[in-house]
């Protein structure tokens, strides 16, 4: 393999797989069929219960999903990036929050 392989997965990737140049391309969005507005919505429930401060910021990112979501449109994803990586910042590693989190930045294509 050359130093610019990129892969592309038509499925889902269950292990981290790296290529070169760490380029890997996942063209399913979240994992098992998951939409980004119901994992918004698990990120939202998993905050109230681990980090309330950061609930308003899982408000907003539930809300821009939403939004898009009834406008038939796409949603800001840098926006919606730079929320999720106040969240990551914010919990503490290894909580299923953090897991959510960091796995809808993937899909948002953080």
């Amino acid at each position: 393999m050359s130093d610019g392989d990129q892969f592309t997965f038509n499925g889902n990737v269950s292990q981290s797989v790296i290529g070169g140049h760490h380029n890997v391309q996942n063209n399913h969005g979240a994992a098992d069929g998951v939409s980004d507005l119901q994992l918004a919505a698990q990120l939202l429930q998993l905050l109230r219960a681990d980090s309330p401060a950061l609930v308003p910021t899982a408000e907003a990112v539930h809300a821009e999903l939403e939004q898009a979501a009834q406008d038939g449109a796409e949603p800001d994803r840098g926006r919606l990036r730079g929320f999720l990586d106040l969240i990551i910042r914010g919990v503490t590693a290894g909580t299923a929050a953090a897991t959510a989190a960091e796995g809808l930045f993937r899909a948002l294509g953080g």
